[in-house]
């Protein structure tokens, strides 16, 4: 665009034609399937006169379809902790071994201890319905370190070590079978115990995630911790602060994630507490990239309507506008590497320092000031303000004035002194400016200091 003083008369005339309108697209009249990742082309052509001679302008452009969560371009938002049902209405009962699988469509199975009769295709197909692009099946498995789940309730079925290549199909399935595409990874939500133990042995649940083997539950948090180590596995404490199963030793690690929400309207101020300790005590580790310490929001969904399924939310970033599709490795890679935004509500928000994404590292020199880039989305209207907090290694050092949202998405830009070595995460709240309903829990980047 130039300088007002250097146009043409022609252009001044042409400017000053300029108007901002908007086109709306008959989505009726685009004849293939489209999903929330789909850009659609459209051409804009502009006919009119100019000095008594005709002209045309023609513009291509590409439109992406919103889905109903907030659109975070390459973030893609998604639920880390999810059950399916051991006894499915008018399929089958969970068996006891594998034989007992007759159907060819497994994602029609359930495997675990949800109490709405509900098999890991209906919970796929809920996700898809609530905007999801991907989903962490995590049923229990057995106690023991065999899991018997005969030993259990009749209606609390166990993920066994048998049926453990059948959930992988029935996950595989509901990824690739159905359209469009939601990712379902196989996991594990590992226990110490069962709950009929509960009053005698320590707690502790972790997710297993990216393990391609069955692991047992027994024992204590360390050995939980134990099995999901090594060979790209990974394991993220589930619920830390729940009553009856909350995680009792915080000595054991190396953990690489914890639910700073867990089906809850809010953070859990102890789990957050815990993951910035972890993460001051460990920051040379994160610096140099060699472990991280990732903050989940998730549902813990036993029931569709469980409060937390479909608002707890996960969105991560995987630098392309293309959601996982088929592949769980990016949606493991991501979380690995701590590229996410835990979300309490759906509403999302991103931040960057020096252009540096979540999970990642940058190099800058002591007392040096970095750039602090926040974007936001609310996901309700009735959200009509935002405000920021952004905290170094653990305390806020910079809030924003409150925010205008009128219903749209915000971004905040501020400048932060880097005295040492330290992690920047961010903060997003949103509400009525008194009351904060939703917040968003940006990961942080790590920042060395030379």
């Amino acid at each position: 665009m130039k300088n007002p003083d250097e146009l043409t008369a022609e252009e001044a005339k042409i400017q000053q034609a300029l108007k901002t309108t908007t086109l709306a697209v008959d989505l009726t009249q685009i004849t293939t399937d489209t999903t929330s990742e789909t850009a659609v082309p459209v051409t804009v052509r502009i006919m009119g006169e100019l000095a008594g001679q005709p002209f045309i302008v023609e513009q291509q452009t590409m439109v992406f379809l919103l889905a109903s969560l907030p659109n975070g371009g390459m973030w893609h938002p998604g639920d880390g902790h999810v059950h399916t049902s051991g006894e499915i209405s008018g399929i089958i009962s969970q068996p006891d071994d594998s034989t007992g699988y007759p159907l060819a469509a497994r994602e029609n199975y359930g495997f675990s201890d949800a109490t709405d009769a509900t098999s890991v295709l209906d919970r796929r197909n809920q996700a898809n319905s609530r905007g999801l692009q991907w989903v962490v099946m995590t049923d229990h498995v057995g106690d023991n370190g065999g899991g018997d789940h005969m030993s259990q309730p009749a209606f609390q079925g166990r993920l066994e070590a048998e049926e453990w290549s059948i959930y992988q199909a029935a996950c595989s399935r509901a990824t690739t079978g159905y359209y469009p595409t939601v990712t379902v990874c196989p996991g594990e939500e590992l226990a110490t115990k069962e709950i009929p133990e509960w009053w005698v042995l320590p707690t502790g649940h972790l997710l297993s995630y990216a393990s391609s083997l069955y692991t047992a539950s027994y024992g204590t948090c360390q050995n939980l911790i134990n099995q999901t180590t090594g060979n790209a596995r990974f394991g993220v404490i589930a619920h830390p602060f729940n009553a009856a199963c909350g995680w009792s030793d915080w000595n054991a690690t190396p953990w690489r994630g914890i639910e700073v929400a867990s089906n809850q309207s809010y953070e859990d101020s102890g789990a957050v507490s815990q993951w910035d300790q972890k993460l001051l005590v460990d920051l040379s580790a994160e610096i140099a990239g060699s472990i991280r310490h990732v903050a989940m929001s998730n549902s813990d969904v036993h029931s569709s309507s469980s409060a937390g399924w479909g608002t707890n939310i996960n969105y991560i970033y995987t630098g392309s506008y293309a959601a996982p599709g088929t592949s769980p490795d990016v949606v493991w890679n991501a979380i690995r590497q701590g590229e996410v935004t835990a979300s309490t509500d759906g509403s999302f928000a991103a931040a960057t320092v020096n252009g540096t994404y979540p999970g990642h590292t940058l190099s800058v020199t002591r007392n040096s000031t970095v750039s602090v880039s926040v974007t936001g989305t609310p996901v309700s209207s009735s959200y009509t303000f935002a405000r920021v907090e952004v905290r170094r290694n653990g305390y806020v050092e910079k809030t924003s004035p409150l925010i205008s949202l009128n219903g749209s998405n915000f971004s905040w830009l501020t400048s932060l002194q880097i005295p040492v070595d330290s992690y920047v995460r961010v903060d997003a709240l949103y509400g009525n400016g008194a009351t904060w309903n939703g917040i968003c829990l940006v990961n942080p980047v790590f920042i060395y200091t030379y």
